[in-house]
């Protein structure tokens, strides 16, 4: 069970749209003392993360092939370390705008799972998307923008920092990549 699991763990972490895993595998080896769990809706990606933590001996990882928003059912309010969404889809066309993540509501709802001082990570390619969500992370009094770029490989990264496939896509071909971290306010 996903609660006996993360039970152990002092942090946990969350990353919603986990792809093929990249990030996700990356995070949890270099950190076996917190949790990871990948929210994915593609079966294929969610087994190709699964496939690579177990070929890796990775027992901090759970990967959930499931909507983002049963995030408020499956934990408990102040439980989270931290959320990563790396490159959702944008959902471009107007006909496709209820499928997006990261609306006014969803946004306004997550400072409740996460613990005092828990942070949203936000990387995207799509520049539109990227103003839209900071800018009403901007708004929101739950939230405190700590860092916002408009070229993240401009900068000097962590050396803990982690690439996620699209994201090593999109810089090789010169695209600017786009972040803001935000952190629930006290």
């Amino acid at each position: 069970k996903l609660s006996e699991r993360r039970s152990h763990f002092d942090d946990v972490y969350c990353e919603f749209g986990s792809g093929s895993g990249r990030h996700l595998v990356e995070r949890a080896a270099a950190d076996p003392k917190s949790f990871y769990v990948g929210f994915e809706l593609r079966y294929k990606r969610a087994c190709r993360t699964a496939e690579k933590a177990f070929a890796r001996g990775i027992e901090n990882l759970f990967v959930l092939r499931c909507n983002a928003h049963l995030v408020f059912d499956l934990f408990p309010l102040e439980s989270l370390s931290g959320i990563y969404v790396n490159f959702p889809d944008p959902w471009d066309r107007r006909r496709w705008e209820k499928h997006r993540m990261l609306t006014e509501d969803f946004l306004g709802r997550l400072p409740q799972v996460l613990k005092s001082n828990g942070f949203l990570s936000y990387k995207t390619d799509h520049e539109t998307r990227f103003h839209e969500t900071s800018n009403l992370l901007g708004t929101m009094p739950a939230w405190t923008i700590e860092k916002l770029t408009e070229n993240l490989h401009s900068e000097d990264l962590r050396d803990d920092y982690v690439k996620t496939e699209f994201e090593s896509l999109f810089s090789s071909k010169g695209m600017r990549i786009f972040y803001v971290l935000a952190r629930k306010a006290a």
